[in-house]
């Protein structure tokens, strides 16, 4: 409701005296109870604002005590249009300035005036002219009425009256101020339900075209056109998804064939097309337009193309109508908004109808056109550098490593046994010591030894009396029979002897022992051959690979590589193939083979049994074969392994 400015508080009443005509009462205003009836009917339902004024005029004039004369005057906030102004009774627009002094007062000073106009006739018939402003937005409004009044109070209640009479000219201007807005309202209310209607029941349909020729058809009958056709672009070219109350011909008619140059002229330009253009329209091509209008008498045309977000066309909508009947802008914005809300609809819709490789095929032709086309310079940043990436792979050549866990182990282990049965008397070395050549590792218990030795001993001095005797006695035979046992004898004791010498165990030669400890074992008895000691050799070390299968047909000996342990992971030693067994073994379910390699460069913080991992070097390949290599060999194998 526009801003009411109401005048209130006591007006002003200039020259106003007791009149002295108390009888004057102007019959000219009074009406007949037909007449009020007439009057109060053109109050409640005018056809216009004139009859509603004129009818105001008469129904005041009718109420006001003594009013003669009265006038209401209209202006509006453009200065240079004349204010509007209804006179009452009619025969009194005869005299227009008889209340403009008032009503320009009563405007500046935006209040009830009351002034009294003097009778030059002489006749002592004063009047007083009353008036009363109100301020509607960019409406001024000001009614007037000369009366004759018998007394001040008379004068007041006729002031009174006025001002609460001039409020029904503002709720005049309310309420039909409210009747427009609500008429407005309901008219965007109503296209908006009919736009939701029309989308709903395009998602409803499962197929595009089925879809397309819902809506063709229905945009038809809303918006009175003659025809509707929908498009889509596909490879550059616009295909006809609907015509609106018919199928979408796939026939390439002359009419199809125009249609579709319509429809593609809108999608180039990407604008809504209007034929014939408005005096104001922008400049654009409707060439194709005019031809189709002429050749098929549809004397209208409205074409409103499909554009996504970064405002690329992918289709368009043609409406048709006879010349009679061209299209207003609220066509124009109706089409133009059931356009953008179903458009994307008919879009998705046709990408499901697709098969799937089409579908795939489209979504690339999509990405590459982002990338190809004039807008989006990252996405052609990225692909340029991927561009680059891939011929750089394609061109670089790197080592090509493989990869294979190690295990240290000794060029020669030599396995320390016992020379006889017995029992364990000295520990002197144990597993992890270096050891130089004859070192003594562990002693045995020589006290049988020396028993045994005592006992032979003994029999050889029996025997040497024994053979003094015989040969004495002249006893030949007897005296070599006892030589033989003599000999025994000796025999006996060097052998003891040499037991004795060999029952400290020595190390064969200088290295590390890598098994046996003997400490814990004191008096323990030991079997001839039992394995007592393992040592290796100082700087006589071999690496063993597990190489997986796949990867041994690229080793070959005397290729090079480096290798890290475990417990030296910041050490990095170089190692040469030196052999390729034939036997396979099963490692972490993976079949392996063994390599055996030596290493190049030793260190003394090595020791056997240490494991680690080891890339060898199998030449120079390009970057892109390195990586792919294994999914290739894979999805090969994979392939070659199928039935068909």
């Amino acid at each position: 409701m526009p801003p009411r400015r109401h005048p209130t508080g006591t007006p002003s009443v200039t020259g106003v005296h007791p009149l002295k005509n108390t009888a004057h009462i102007s019959h000219s205003s009074r009406h007949s109870n037909s007449q009020r009836d007439d009057l109060w009917t053109a109050l409640t339902r005018p056809d216009s604002f004139s009859d509603y004024a004129a009818a105001w005029l008469a129904v005041q004039g009718g109420l006001l005590e003594t009013a003669e004369t009265g006038v209401l005057r209209l202006q509006t906030g453009d200065s240079d249009i004349a204010p509007q102004q209804w006179h009452w009774p009619a025969e009194s627009a005869a005299e227009p300035s008889l209340f403009h002094a008032i009503l320009e007062k009563a405007e500046r000073e935006r209040k009830g005036v009351a002034v009294t106009r003097p009778d030059r006739t002489g006749a002592g018939n004063d009047t007083v002219q009353i008036c009363f402003p109100l301020f509607l937005g960019d409406r001024r409004l000001a009614a007037a009425f000369a009366i004759s009044p018998t007394s001040d109070d008379q004068l007041r209640r006729a002031m009174r009256q006025l001002q609460w009479g001039i409020v029904w000219l503002e709720k005049y201007f309310f309420h039909h101020g409210q009747r427009r807005n609500a008429d407005a309202d309901q008219g965007v209310t109503d296209r908006l339900v009919r736009v939701v209607e029309l989308l709903n029941g395009t998602l409803e349909k499962e197929r595009c075209r089925d879809a397309a020729a819902f809506l063709t058809t229905e945009l038809a009958t809303l918006l009175r056109c003659d025809r509707v056709t929908a498009g889509l672009l596909e490879r550059g070219r616009m295909k006809i998804l609907a015509l609106s109350h018919s199928a979408a011909s796939r026939h390439k008619s002359n009419i199809i064939l125009s249609v579709t140059t319509v429809l593609e002229e809108a999608a180039d330009q990407r604008e809504t097309l209007l034929f014939p253009p408005g005096k104001h329209a922008p400049p654009v091509i409707v060439r194709a337009h005019g031809e189709h209008a002429g050749q098929y008498g549809c004397g209208s045309l409205l074409t409103v193309p499909f554009c996504d977000r970064q405002g690329s066309a992918y289709g368009a909508m043609l409406f048709e109508r006879s010349e009679k009947e061209p299209f207003q802008e609220a066509d124009i914005l109706l089409a133009e908004a059931v356009v953008s809300l179903a458009a994307p609809v008919l879009r998705d819709k046709d990408s499901n109808d697709l098969p799937l490789w089409r579908k795939v095929t489209e979504r690339g032709r999509q990405h590459l056109n982002t990338v190809w086309g004039p807008d989006h310079p990252g996405r052609k940043g990225a692909a340029l550098g991927l561009l680059c990436t891939l011929f750089l792979l394609a061109v670089a050549k790197g080592d090509f490593l493989i990869p294979a866990p190690i295990t240290l182990s000794g060029e020669i282990q030599r396995a320390v046994v016992a020379p006889f049965s017995g029992y364990v008397g000295v520990a002197h070395r144990s597993a992890g010591d270096h050891v130089t050549a004859e070192e003594p590792l562990a002693s045995l218990d020589t006290s049988d030894l020396t028993l045994d030795q005592l006992q032979w001993a003994s029999r050889k001095r029996q025997a040497d009396l024994e053979y003094q005797k015989a040969m004495a006695d002249n006893l030949t035979a007897n005296a070599q029979i006892i030589q033989e046992q003599k000999k025994q004898a000796e025999i006996q004791l060097a052998l003891l002897d040499l037991q004795k010498k060999r029952t400290t165990i020595t190390a064969p030669f200088a290295g590390l022992l890598v098994k046996g400890d003997l400490s814990q074992s004191i008096g323990a008895p030991v079997e001839r051959g039992q394995i007592l000691f393992e040592i290796v050799p100082d700087n006589a070390s071999r690496v063993l690979l597990d190489v997986d299968e796949r990867d041994i047909g690229f080793i070959a000996a005397g290729q090079e590589g480096t290798l890290v342990f475990n417990a030296l992971p910041r050490q990095h030693l170089a190692f040469t193939i030196e052999k390729i067994t034939p036997v396979s073994t099963v490692v972490s379910g993976h079949n392996t083979f063994r390599v055996e390699g030596r290493l190049r460069t030793f260190s003394t913080r090595l020791r056997p049994g240490m494991q680690g991992y080891a890339k060898v070097h199998a030449g120079s390949r390009p970057l892109a074969w390195i990586w792919s290599r294994p999914l290739l060999d894979r999805l090969r194998l994979w392939f070659w392994s199928r039935s068909w």
